[in-house]
This record gives structure tokens, C-alpha cells and sequence, in this order.
């Protein structure tokens, strides 16, 4: 378990009390202490002196309803929502209905292989493994279980899609797509400022100065749906100010934006989930008829690609594109570099071409 001292100095553990509320979720007990060790033998008194009357009935349906309010509540609205996702549309279908006491090591490795079947990424599926680790971890620690069933499994899958930048030809397919109105606005700024969606969809007229977008909030979606405006950005790195290039004035009327969100719907409100794909999807077919594989974050990989034929320093570019880490900006620039080597390469292969006989 990962201790973490809170603002008053003191290190707190939750330990089950072996009771129960009227609506049958545990009752627990907040222990502190000012050092680990200190709590640790709090701990172990404390459980020493109970008698814990274990639910023997308990499904992992109810038992996740109790980690995730005990253990996850407090955590970013989209963290939340990641692990209410994985819970809901992978985990529980599965095994949600069975005991928390009678789940198996295979019921978990079988609960992975099925979704490696289906040909889900490599990334999802280690991103549920992991969460049944997390998952079934607690329960021993709060002496539910014994011993955890989902300890040392594999995780097969998919492996993750490489996002790429556009071609050039595929530049040109898109800029000539953006007109004047709501999807060719959010394309738009998805192309010129290598926005997360979430950044986009969060902008105002307010955030619009004279050389330079400020993002220092972010649009989500917690019910999958329902716009949430969140006053925070994705980590630390992520409040940024970008500079506004001159070629996106050709593309983008800043003199005219709307002082509210500068994509809303009809009541000037934030674009909900389904809303705002609807715009993105008439977007994209009128730039590729023919079809494309080409999602909104491909654009992020796209403008970090075009600051790096502009030889931006990469330290520059992390900041401007809100990379936590420069390791994420060098893999960009390393391939944008393979790339354009590639080109040049053919340049010098042509060389001479059409002058001999």
C-alpha cells in the first residue's frame, strides 16, 4: 500500500471495522499516525482488537462499488471515469456476478484472453489487468480475501495504433475542407494549435489573445455524454499559452469569434460527447471522401511533426504542446527526422534526372 501524507502532516489507513450501514456498504475506521511505522502498528492493534465478520456473499460487483468509492472517488473526474469504463464494460460482464471469495486465478486470466479474442489493444487489455490487480489487492488488504487471484497474469492484445502525421497530400486534403462553420472551426484548431480534444473543446472567446491561445482548463465527459467543464489541465505541463501562426489566420476569423465557448450548441453550452463527434465525422468525410484512418489526436502527432520541420527546439516544443515528458516530444521529432531523411534521400536519387540524353 502507498501511504501519502496529507496537509496536516499525518499518514491515514481506512481499516475495515467488520460492521455494516443500512445500505450494506462496510463501515470503516480512519487511523493516523505521523510516521508509517507508527501507523502500521496502529493498525495492527486496532485489528487485533476485531472480530471481522466477513460478507460471505459478497459479489465483486459490490465489493468494486466499495474500492472504487473508498479508493478512487477522490481522484481527477477522468481517472474516474477510466476506471468506471474498464469496470463497466469489461470486468463486471464477466465476473461481476461471482464471489468475491470463490474468483479464481483462471477466472481473471480467462477474462483477459477473451478480450485479447476479440482483438482489443494490447494497452486496454493491460490497463484492466492492472486494475484487477488494484482491484483484488484491496480486498486483502481490508481482509476480504486471502490472497490475491489476480496476481501474474498475461496480457494479450492488439498492439497500439501508431499515430502518425499527415501527409502532405493529406494536409492539403484537410485544409481545403475548413470553411466557416462550427466543424471546420474544430478541425481547425485541432490542426494549427496540436490541441487535446478535451483543450479544444474548452476554449472560449476569452482565452483568444492577439498572438497567443491560453489552455488552462479542459472539457470531459464523466457520464460518456454530458459535457463537464474541469478548471484544471491533464497534468501540470498542460497549462500552456501557444502562439497563434500566421498562416492560421487564412483559416480561422480571430476578429470574429464568439466571446463564449467558440464550439457550443444552440444554447451556447459546451458541445456534449456525441455532438461533438457528430461535428468531427461531417468534418473529416468532407476532407476524405474516399475514406480515412486519421482520429482527432493524430493532429496533436501532425503539429508537433510541423514544429519540428520548422526545427523548433524540442524543449521548446514540449512545452508548447503540453508534454509532460520530453521523452513523448523526441519520439515525435526522431520519426519526423527518419521521415524527412527518407525524403531527401529520394531527392538526391533523382539528381540530374531529365538534363542527359
Amino acid at each position: 500500500m502507498k501511504y501519502v501524507r496529507n496537509k496536516n502532516g499525518y499518514y491515514n489507513e481506512y481499516v475495515p471495522m467488520g460492521e455494516r450501514y443500512d445500505n450494506g456498504k462496510p463501515k470503516y475506521k480512519r487511523i493516523r499516525a505521523k510516521t508509517i511505522k507508527e501507523l502500521k502498528q496502529k493498525v495492527d492493534d486496532f485489528k487485533s482488537t476485531q472480530i471481522f465478520s466477513k460478507d460471505e456473499n459478497m459479489t465483486v460487483e459490490a465489493w468494486s462499488e466499495i474500492w472504487f468509492e473508498i479508493y478512487k472517488s477522490t481522484l481527477k473526474v477522468t481517472t474516474q471515469n477510466f476506471y468506471k469504463t474498464l469496470l463497466k464494460s469489461h470486468i463486471l460482464p464477466k465476473i461481476g456476478r461471482l464471489k468475491l471469495k470463490d474468483v479464481k486465478r483462471t477466472d481473471c486470466q480467462s477474462l483477459l484472453n477473451d478480450m485479447g479474442k476479440k482483438e482489443l489493444s494490447i494497452k486496454t487489455v493491460r490497463e484492466v489487468k492492472n486494475t484487477l490487480f488494484s482491484l483484488f489487492e484491496y480486498a486483502v488488504d481490508d481482509d476480504y480475501l486471502i490472497k490475491n487471484p489476480a496476481r501474474r497474469l498475461k496480457a494479450t492484445g492488439v498492439p497500439q495504433e501508431t499515430r502518425r502525421a499527415l501527409t502532405k497530400k493529406e494536409r492539403k486534403q484537410y485544409l481545403a475542407a475548413i470553411d466557416d462553420s462550427q466543424s471546420g472551426l474544430y478541425a481547425a484548431l485541432l490542426y494549427w494549435f496540436g490541441l487535446r480534444r478535451g483543450e479544444c473543446l474548452a476554449l472560449t472567446g476569452a482565452d483568444v489573445y492577439a498572438d497567443c491561445i491560453i489552455v488552462d482548463k479542459q472539457c470531459l465527459y464523466p457520464d460518456n455524454n454530458k459535457a463537464k467543464i474541469d478548471y484544471s489541465t491533464k497534468s501540470k505541463a498542460g497549462k500552456r499559452r501557444i502562439p497563434i501562426p500566421d498562416e492560421a489566420r487564412k483559416y480561422i476569423d480571430f476578429k470574429n469569434l464568439p466571446n463564449g465557448y467558440l464550439l457550443h450548441n444552440a444554447a451556447g453550452q459546451p458541445l456534449s460527447y456525441y455532438e461533438q463527434d457528430a461535428l468531427w465525422k461531417k468534418f473529416i468525410q468532407k476532407a476524405f471522401a474516399d475514406g480515412t484512418e486519421i482520429t482527432k489526436h493524430y493532429l496533436r502527432h501532425n503539429y508537433a511533426t510541423m514544429l519540428a520541420e520548422k526545427e523548433v527546439a524540442p524543449q521548446v516544443a514540449k512545452v508548447v504542446c503540453g508534454h509532460s515528458s520530453i521523452q513523448t516530444t523526441m519520439e515525435i521529432y526522431q520519426h519526423a527526422s527518419e521521415v524527412l531523411s527518407a525524403q531527401a534521400r529520394n531527392q538526391i536519387l533523382t539528381i540530374g534526372q531529365g538534363i542527359g540524353g
